[in-house]
């Protein structure tokens, strides 16, 4: 069986005019029964971390939501045999426990739920204001 030892998901969004911000796991606040802790210490063949993740979206644009999940695929490894160099031929232990990681990156656009176009006349000495609220979604 193949394990994954330190697996960590994060995930950052990133507003049109605004640095990228971390967001936290939000599995708790949805009242998610969270069954397994992030990060997860060890992570076997068939197991997974799950992520849930919210934010208000508070400007039109394009957003970029960054996931990235990093891990080692074998635990820190300690250097074998006593003293020596170890010589030609040798495993290199530390190439196996090096960190890796993948990333993803969503893009997409968010644009104005409502437009709302609004006239104003003055008729015989009354104003009257229209005001027209149209769904634009799609």
């Amino acid at each position: 069986k193949m394990q994954l030892h330190n697996v960590k998901v994060s995930a950052k969004l990133q507003a049109p005019s605004q640095k990228s911000v971390a967001l936290p796991d939000s599995r708790a606040e949805r009242g998610a029964t969270t069954t397994r802790q992030n990060p997860a210490t060890v992570l076997s063949t068939g197991e997974n971390l799950d992520m849930v993740v919210q934010s208000t979206l508070t400007e039109t644009g394009q957003y970029t939501l960054r996931v990235m999940v990093e891990y080692r695929d074998h635990p820190t490894l300690q250097p074998q045999g006593g003293g020596g160099g170890g010589g030609e031929g040798a495993p290199d232990s530390s190439a196996a426990s090096e960190p890796r990681s993948l990333r993803k990156f969503y893009r997409f656009k968010v644009g104005a739920p409502i437009d709302v176009t609004t006239e104003a006349k003055v008729v015989n000495g009354v104003a009257f204001v229209q005001v027209q609220l149209k769904n634009v979604t799609p």
